[in-house]
């Protein structure tokens, strides 16, 4: 049960307990100052009333605050409120209290008790109101002030959700248009050289955009399905590429079921075709294979002479998604000549049938 579940039922004990106890305190003091004149009693019927009394006093203390909340939010007018809300809770109290003294007590006169309405008996009714309706107001604006907060904390927190499902697509967004650039450049690098083998490969580039646009919606994915994308997707490179380059994908049977942001795998081959030459004399070999971590996507340097070698972009958007997952983010190295990015999986959507 979160914080919010929880408001409403403290709230209804509050309401049902501090009041009776409210009530009883009262009660108990009006009885110790009253043992030099005519002690009321300590009946359980009289302290039920008496409990009873102080309840609706307190429902109808509650029912005001919700009056003023519409004229006078305490965000609005912190000061306006609070003299509103304690002035008017001890008037209320102080006639709601007289209208039920005074008749009770005439009925007691009637019946011949030696009694008097007196100054000193109302003047003592108004303080015990007085009394009340501060207790009570002090509870009801401790209730207003812990349901605020509440609703703030769960405002922050749907906003905050919002805004990282907002950065979430939008880095997604950065991906896909992206991705279709480089994949019609693969085909159209073919047209003129092979036709016959161009028109095989669009058959493949509907394959990979497929998949594409039709997980740009999801979040993460099974590593089978990514690997049968990448599988298509290096079919479009080599092919662009020819001998220059070497896309080498290691089996990895028993990790086909955990999870990874779509397309997490093409961001880093994308990056190291990018920024390193590729020669059929010379070729660039792209390494996907298992890590401590996860998986790990590997190529030497092989620096390549470009004006522009793009944005770099690519691996910081990958670090983010995943960051906005709730995850670590990617780590990349370079050592003796080697450039690594190691991200990371997630676990199963639903675990694997138990083999006991």
């Amino acid at each position: 049960m979160n914080a919010s579940d929880r408001l409403p039922r403290i709230e209804g004990i509050a309401r049902v307990v501090y009041p009776a106890v409210v009530a009883v305190l009262v009660y108990v003091t009006l009885w110790v100052s009253s043992l030099f004149d005519e002690p009321p009693g300590l009946s359980p019927g009289i302290v039920l009333g008496f409990v009873a009394f102080v309840a609706v006093l307190s429902e109808g203390l509650r029912f005001y605050a919700r009056r003023l909340d519409r004229r006078w939010p305490w965000h609005a007018r912190t000061g306006a409120r609070l003299a509103w809300q304690l002035g008017g809770s001890v008037a209320i109290a102080i006639v709601y209290m007289l209208a039920i003294y005074i008749p009770l007590k005439q009925y007691q006169i009637e019946q011949g008790s030696n009694d008097a309405i007196a100054w000193p008996h109302i003047a003592l009714s108004a303080l015990a109101a007085l009394v009340l309706a501060v207790a009570l107001s002090a509870l009801h604006i401790t209730l207003d002030f812990h349901a605020g907060l509440q609703r703030a904390q769960r405002d922050a927190k749907q906003l905050q959700a919002m805004v990282l499902r907002a950065e979430l697509d939008a880095l997604k967004a950065q991906i896909n248009p992206h991705f279709l650039f480089n994949s019609l450049n693969a085909v159209h690098g073919l047209i003129a050289q092979d036709p016959a083998s161009a028109r095989a490969l669009l058959i493949e580039l509907g394959d990979v955009l497929r998949y594409a646009l039709g997980h740009s919606e999801r979040d993460l994915v099974p590593l089978a399905q990514e690997l049968a994308f990448i599988d298509a997707y290096r079919a479009l490179l080599e092919a662009r590429h020819g001998r220059g380059l070497r896309i080498e994908i290691e089996p990895m049977d028993d990790l086909l079921q955990r999870r990874l942001p779509p397309m997490s795998l093409q961001v880093p081959i994308e990056n190291a075709i990018r920024h390193n030459r590729t020669r059929e004399d010379d070729p660039l070999v792209v390494r996907v294979r298992r890590s401590a971590t996860g998986i790990a996507i590997t190529n030497d340097i092989k620096p390549r002479q470009s004006a522009n070698p793009g944005a770099g972009t690519g691996l910081s958007n990958l670090d983010q998604r995943y960051r906005l997952l709730g995850a670590d983010g990617i780590r990349i190295t370079r050592d003796d000549g080697t450039f690594a990015v190691d991200i990371g999986l997630f676990p199963c959507a639903t675990p694997p049938p138990s083999t006991h």
